[in-house]
């Protein structure tokens, strides 16, 4: 028995071109083919981000958005079997998850950040890209028209989002569960548009956006500093200990947020080790997909 579960972020998503559609679908599948094989868990997850990355139609990898300096930034995690990985403001590795892997296995830290990173990255051999497009660009520069008119300034929360939704888009991540019932969890995104150089979202902090112990998985999008007060992932932890169901844990969790932070913040995937799954969110929609082993074929719903 096997199971994955995929998300490409949770927003004001009300529809998806086919192009999304199949990048998704290739997302799960890929994952699949990893467990139907015998694979673990990890490279299961890590093989559906990587997906998702390189597709340019989420945020995450060669979709990342632009922060307030027109840079990219990028952050990622990875967990399993009590290890986790990531890294942090980095702007030209082409798979931010591959590197946060590096950085699981290869080193005692579980975060590297900025420059150095990256030199981490590339001295393991890791591809390198530049990411900023003009499509990209134009979009920086009407945004930076709205921001010097003063509708908004740093602060990122669910208002300036139902304002303007474009600012947060497709955060991916994964979680599946193999033959073994071994757990992995990873997450990755190019944050949110116009943000603070420097700014940490959800994602990469082990306990918030990305988890993954010996009960539970999840991977969260939204607006990553209500997840990160929250902790989502930690909360999954100790909800599962109790001995709640991957569904059940979903939609405790979005409930709570709801009720501290209102509607409109985020959504997540769970899964358990039973193989049950659970998928919740507050926001207009949320693209998804998953697969298990009693399955013909994947499910994937774009909004």
């Amino acid at each position: 028995m096997w199971a994955i579960v995929v998300h490409g972020g949770a927003g004001q998503i009300t529809s998806a071109s086919r192009e999304e559609h199949e990048a998704l679908l290739e997302a799960v599948k890929s994952g699949a083919e990893v467990l139907a094989s015998g694979g673990s868990s990890l490279d299961a997850v890590e093989r559906a981000v990587i997906v998702m990355e390189d597709s340019g139609f989420f945020n995450a990898g060669s979709g990342s958005c632009l922060n307030i300096a027109g840079e990219v930034e990028m952050d990622a995690a990875i967990m399993s079997g009590g290890k986790a990985g990531a890294v942090a403001c980095v702007k030209r590795i082409k798979n931010p998850i591959r590197a946060a892997r590096k950085v699981m296995e290869l080193t005692d830290h579980v975060i590297l950040s900025g420059e150095f990173a990256e030199k981490f990255a590339v001295k393991l051999g890791l591809e390198i890209s530049n990411f900023i497009t003009e499509e990209k660009m134009e979009k920086y520069r009407k945004l930076m028209e709205v921001f010097r008119r003063k509708e908004w300034y740093y602060k990122v929360n669910k208002d300036l989002l139902d304002r303007y939704p474009d600012l947060l888009h497709g955060t991916v991540g994964a979680v599946a569960v193999d033959s073994r019932r071994d757990l992995a969890a990873a997450t990755s995104t190019g944050g949110v548009w116009l943000k603070l150089p420097g700014r940490i979202g959800d994602t990469a902090l082990i306990g918030a956006g990305t988890y993954a112990d010996s009960r539970v998985a999840l991977s969260a999008t939204g607006i990553g500093e209500y997840i990160i007060k929250m902790g989502l992932g930690t909360r999954a932890g100790m909800m599962a200990e109790m001995g709640m169901r991957a569904d059940e844990i979903a939609r405790a969790l979005i409930s709570k947020m709801s009720s501290e932070f209102g509607r409109g913040i985020a959504g997540v995937i769970v899964l358990d080790r039973d193989y049950r799954m659970g998928i919740d969110y507050n926001t207009a929609g949320m693209r998804r997909g998953w697969m298990r082993s009693d399955m013909k074929r994947p499910v994937v719903i774009d909004i």
